[in-house]
C-alpha cells in the first residue's frame, strides 16, 4: 500500500488484507473502465513524476500513453491510495497542486472512502461509505460500486458506517 502504509506494526497479515483492498478497488475499476469509452487503464505501484517530486501511490488512473518504462510521466488523472486509520495525508496538497483530478483515501477498517475531486485551484471533499457507488469526475461515465471494490474488508471493519449527514465534508 502508499508508503504510510510500510511502518504499520501488524505485519505480513495486515499487508494481505491492505492488498486485496487494492487488488478488489484495482479490479473494479478496471471493469469499469471497460465498458465506457476511454483509453485510460489502471496501473498499481507505479511511479509517478509531479513536478519535482516522486511518489508512488498505490492505483494510478491514466492514459497508457503516459506510462513509459513502467513510469507514469506527467499528472494522471485519478490517483487512489489505501490507508490504515490515522494515517497521514500529506499528498493532497501535492495531488491539486500538480493538476491531478481526482484523489481517493481508501480508509479499509473505517469502512470508507474519501473523495477529492478537482475544482480550479482546490478540491472538493466528499465522504462515502463502503457500499457506496462513489462516481470517478476525472472519467465521465465512471462510477465504483465499493461493495464489490471493498469485498475483502467485511470481516475486519472496525467502525460502524455512519448515516449521519455531517459525514458530508464539503
Amino acid at each position: 500500500m502508499s508508503e504510510r502504509n510500510a511502518s504499520d506494526p501488524s505485519g505480513s497479515e495486515n499487508v494481505a488484507f491492505y492488498q486485496k483492498v487494492l487488488d478488489g478497488f484495482a479490479q473494479t475499476i478496471k471493469e469499469t473502465l471497460r465498458h465506457i469509452s476511454t483509453n485510460s487503464q489502471v496501473f498499481q505501484g507505479i511511479p509517478v513524476h509531479l513536478k519535482k517530486e516522486t511518489v508512488c501511490p498505490d492505483l494510478v488512473v491514466c492514459p497508457p500513453g503516459q506510462v513509459t518504462d513502467a513510469e507514469c510521466n506527467g499528472v494522471p488523472d485519478w490517483i487512489l491510495e489505501i490507508v490504515s486509520p490515522g494515517a497521514e495525508t500529506k499528498h493532497v496538497n501535492l495531488y491539486v497542486g500538480a493538476g491531478v483530478k481526482e484523489y481517493w483515501i481508501v480508509e479499509p477498517e473505517a469502512g470508507q472512502v474519501i473523495t477529492y475531486c478537482a475544482n480550479q485551484d482546490h478540491f472538493h471533499t466528499h465522504l462515502y461509505r463502503f457500499g457506496d457507488v462513489i462516481p470517478a469526475h476525472a472519467i465521465p461515465g465512471v462510477s465504483v460500486d465499493t461493495s464489490r471494490a471493498a469485498a475483502a474488508c467485511r470481516a475486519r471493519r472496525v467502525v460502524p458506517p455512519s448515516t449521519d449527514p455531517a459525514d458530508w465534508i464539503c
